[in-house]
């Protein structure tokens, strides 16, 4: 029996739903402030559980449960069989973002960013999350007044950024 189908068949219908919703409020927003532009963006993700662990989706509340991995990680000095080791749930990633942020008389500029990411579940209450993201971006052509972290005018730069973040994420 193919137990994964119902999984993402449920994803992609929370993602549609998800994405229909920010739609509607968009709309919203767009009717009630003059002026407001509309920008355009997405992203697409694929996810894969290196040691065969896979997301549930409770339909009831309508959302996805935590990973629970098939075994805790672990690791344990013991006098009989010296280190003992468990190695948790492994999960590796990649999404590819865009974002246009021109419309009309806008003029934001582009963004494209690539992400890899990997995921460590050491039990269902803790992971750690490392990712590599390389981001391009088209900066707008007009003359800009924003400036970037280093104090520096990004008048019309465009330009190539990698990045690397890393965070632990505890729940109770």
């Amino acid at each position: 029996e193919d137990r994964s189908f119902p999984t993402a068949l449920a994803s992609c219908f929370a993602k549609y739903v998800r994405e229909l919703m920010v739609h509607v409020l968009n709309d919203w927003f767009c009717a009630r402030v003059p002026g407001l532009a509309r920008t355009a963006g997405y992203y697409v993700e694929a996810m894969y559980f290196l040691t065969g662990e896979h997301r549930e989706y409770e339909k009831l509340r309508g959302c996805f449960t935590r990973v629970v991995p098939h075994e805790n990680f672990y690791w344990v000095d013991t006098k009989d069989c010296g280190r003992c080791l468990s190695r948790g749930a492994w999960q590796l990633g990649v999404r590819y973002d865009y974002l246009d942020l021109q419309d009309g008389n806008i003029d934001g500029g582009r963004v494209q960013d690539f992400t890899l990411g990997l995921n460590w579940f050491l039990n269902p209450n803790m992971k750690v999350q490392w990712n590599y993201v390389y981001t391009h971006r088209d900066a707008p052509n007009g003359t800009s007044s924003v400036v970037g972290a280093a104090g520096v005018p990004t008048n019309g730069i465009d330009g190539n950024t990698n990045g690397f973040g890393m965070r632990v994420c505890h729940d109770f």
